[in-house]
This record gives C-alpha cells, structure tokens and sequence, in this order.
C-alpha cells in the first residue's frame, strides 16, 4: 500500500481505499483459495449481491475463467461494449465468447 502512495499513481482518496480493499480482499482469497477464484469472479459475486442487497433479483454467479491468462492492449476494443452500439452488437460480443446473457 506504501509503495502504491509514494509512487503516485493514484491520486484520489476514493482510488485509494479501492485499491487498500481489492489488494486486502485479493490477498486473503490467494492465502486461502490458491489459484482457485480470479479478479473477475470477484467482481460477478461483488455485484450480484449489490444488486440484491439494494433490493435486485438474485441471480446465481458462475463462477471460473472465461476470457483467458493473457491480457493484450491490442484486444480490448473488440471486446468491450461502446455506448454507441446497438444491444444487438452488445450480445454478439458476449455469444462469441461463448458467454450467456439473461434478460
């Protein structure tokens, strides 16, 4: 946490606290859950019950990777949604990624 404040990358109180909870709450799960739930699974159990604590439909989370070990700059604009694009374009992104989406 020391060296992600003295570095300043990040900048805002806000941005801080995210970072002191994601490493806190990553590293706890990496002690006792080695190599067995990612960042991104993380994010889906998070938001699922969010959503159901303010009062949303809970909805089970499958859990395991989907998009892949490597991470390429190059890949990200085909694979995120635009503000822009019509829902159509939206689900094609997750069906080629072999991923479900309930509506």
């Amino acid at each position: 946490m020391r060296d992600t404040i003295t570095n300043k990358q990040i900048t805002t109180a806000t941005a801080t606290l995210y970072r002191f909870f994601h490493d806190t709450i990553l590293n706890d799960i990496n002690v006792n859950c080695p190599n067995t739930i990612s960042c991104a699974d993380i994010l889906a159990i998070a938001t699922c019950d969010l959503i159901n604590m303010v009062g949303g439909p809970h909805y089970n989370v499958v859990l395991g990777r989907k998009d892949g070990k490597i991470s390429k700059a190059s890949t990200v604009d085909d694979n995120l949604a635009k503000l822009t694009m019509p829902m159509s374009q939206i689900l094609d992104i997750f069906k080629k990624r072999n991923q479900r989406i309930w509506i």
